[in-house]
């Protein structure tokens, strides 16, 4: 228990140094950011901007295995799924409770 207390001490610290930590303005205070962070030479494009070689990489066959996703049916909202998932857990449930009572 008093490891706990000590664990969430700890926690409870470190939030209010984090938080302190955090620059602060006034209302109204715009803050200024260095010029240096936004060298446009440093930025690079993402790396899906340029499409001349993207379509040529995209193979549609490989979306056929999954082409009936939207209509398949979920087995887990099937109605015969969960009925056949509740025979198999009664029939094992009296088979547990018999060998305990031969205990």
């Amino acid at each position: 228990m008093v490891s706990k207390l000590f664990v969430l001490a700890f926690l409870c610290l470190a939030l209010v140094v984090v938080v302190q930590s955090a620059p602060q303005y006034a209302r109204g205070d715009v803050p200024t950011y260095d010029e240096e962070d936004f060298d446009e030479e440093s930025l690079k494009p993402h790396s899906s901007s340029s499409s001349d070689d993207g379509e040529e990489e995209f193979d549609p066959s490989l979306l056929e295995e999954h082409a009936d996703a939207p209509t398949a049916r979920d087995p887990g909202r099937n109605p015969e799924f969960l009925r056949n998932s509740n025979t198999d857990e009664q029939a094992s449930a009296p088979a547990a409770s018999s060998s305990e009572s031969d205990e």
